[in-house]
């Protein structure tokens, strides 16, 4: 290979560098402050750069190399793939309709929903109110926008198909899972797995979970409420100002000093900030930010510690690396290690010892952390052969479709007058984000089981972040399934997670 293709790469995605860089400063912005004055330009700045024929010809060149450089073609090959993202995106402004349909998606959860309740409001009347019928009311209010959006989400689907199919890359889908190194004939295989071993276990927690709500048959206002009533019992220790310590000791204890990240913490109360969660690396390893909202129960601090993987993932790469090689190799490789540290929040060692809890209580959260984590695999099933269907015709019978998939996997009867799949934000964002999900849950399982093998503990072991650090330090320099095959000694698959959902009731997530 010679020197001039190889000066010529580090010059390009220098370039890619300082434009991904702005963008996500502008990205930031809004997050923190609801200021987007410069989100879409300096996003259409980075596409322009990454969409350029010439760079794409140089790219192509290097990665068909006859005697390619390993690291050289892995950097091309990545660039490539945000090049041909940034292309699908070109195409007849979908940018701009995504980012449209995001923004009617924030003005939704911001109140949007024909009440004068934010969707955390509503969210919450769903996990805490005991009435049923406030609960129903609550869940149609969350989804009355669906009917609005639901045109312009089968649009967005075609349109995507559309694009990739003038781009010759072909059914919009497969594209985006070939794009994440997903293979679809082993992804099909695990969804068949988690679907068939996961079943008598769902089975046993719902008609426990309609008995003690004295129901005979369980409704979508029924899923998330706390039957239990352990978030209930448990926001009396959570909900407390200043509380980011037990963050701090959580991650101090397994040997990631807070103080010595550098991870940038934004904890201020301010007017336009984001009321969620979020983590934003600007320029991994050294600039890596998370946004802190308000700390507000068990289902806030799971998704802070959820953010958390991902900024420890981002603040991980080895800094002498490329640039584009600091990032997982794949999402399902980010969203594991962030499943990974959201289950820290179920732990005893973390509720007890951290928070502390009573040990009566935590004994409850793990029994509705199970529920929980039982409904999350069969809704992640569902909405995986949705986003399937929705590429591959889509059209109004989607909605039919939907329901009767939460028939077959949550044992939901039909609801059509509601098209709330209208409403699921990561259909948005992109194609594959519900195999992203399902892969994540079952790389965290793996990942956590390899880590209490090597060192005798989970995630509160002192050396859980050095043993992290060895396996994220390469960031995207090697393809996930090589990193799962060293840690744990096989690809990404289905059975750890099968056999926790399937084994003891009293074990939470992160134990």
């Amino acid at each position: 290979m010679s020197f001039g293709r190889t000066a010529w790469l580090d010059a390009w995605e220098a370039q890619v560098r300082v434009a991904t860089r702005a963008s996500r400063c502008a990205a930031w912005r809004y997050l923190a402050t609801g200021n987007d004055k410069d989100t879409a330009r300096r996003e259409a700045e980075r596409m322009t750069i990454l969409v350029e024929p010439t760079a794409r010809a140089w790219l192509h060149r290097l990665i068909s190399d006859p005697e390619p450089e390993p690291s050289i073609a892995r950097r091309a090959e990545l660039l490539l793939r945000q090049s041909d993202a940034a292309r699908i995106l070109s195409f007849r402004d979908l940018a701009m309709r995504e980012a449209s349909l995001l923004r009617l998606h924030a003005d939704m959860r911001a109140g949007g929903n024909g009440t004068k309740l934010a969707d955390s409001d509503l969210l919450g009347v769903l996990r805490f109110e005991e009435d049923r019928r406030e609960r129903e009311r609550a869940w149609r209010a969350r989804g009355a926008p669906a009917a609005m959006l639901e045109p312009s989400m089968i649009e967005l689907f075609k349109t995507r198909n559309e694009a990739a199919s003038s781009l010759g890359i072909g059914n919009f889908h497969s594209f985006q899972l070939a794009q994440a190194e997903i293979d679809e004939q082993r992804l099909d295989a695990l969804a068949q797995a988690l679907e068939s071993e996961t079943r008598d276990a769902w089975r046993l927690v719902l008609e426990e979970h309609c008995e003690t709500l004295g129901v005979s048959e369980p409704r979508p206002w029924d899923l998330q409420f706390d039957a239990l009533g352990f978030s209930r019992q448990a926001g009396v220790h959570l909900d407390r100002p200043a509380s980011l310590e037990f963050l701090s000791r959580a991650l101090e204890r397994m040997g990631l000093p807070l103080a010595r990240l550098p991870i940038q913490l934004d904890t201020d109360d301010r007017a336009g900030k984001s009321a969620h969660a979020w983590t934003l690396p600007v320029d991994p390893p050294t600039d890596v930010r998370v946004l802190v909202p308000r700390i507000r129960g068990i289902h806030d601090w799971r998704q802070l510690f959820h953010e958390m993987g991902h900024a420890v993932y981002s603040a991980s790469h080895e800094p002498t690396l490329s640039w584009v090689l600091r990032d997982a190799p794949c999402p399902h490789g980010h969203e594991g290690i962030a499943q990974l540290f959201a289950s820290m929040a179920w732990s005893r060692s973390w509720l007890q010892g951290i928070v502390g809890m009573p040990a009566e209580l935590v004994r409850r959260g793990a029994a509705f952390a199970r529920f929980e984590a039982l409904a999350e695999v069969r809704l992640g099933l569902a909405l995986f052969h949705f986003e399937a269907e929705a590429y591959r015709a889509p059209g109004p019978k989607l909605t039919r479709f939907w329901w009767g998939l939460f028939e077959r996997f949550l044992g939901v009867p039909f609801h059509e007058e509601i098209p709330t799949w209208a409403r699921v934000m990561h259909f948005v964002r992109g194609a594959g984000s519900a195999a992203t999900y399902l892969l994540a849950d079952c790389a965290a399982r793996q990942i956590l089981d390899a880590m209490t093998r090597d060192l005798g503990g989970g995630t509160d072991h002192p050396e859980a972040g050095d043993w992290l650090a060895r396996l994220l330090r390469s960031g995207a320099a090697r393809r996930f399934r090589d990193l799962m095959l060293d840690a744990s000694g096989e690809d990404v698959g289905p059975d750890a997670l099968i056999r926790w959902l399937n084994g003891d009731r009293d074990l939470a997530p992160g134990e």
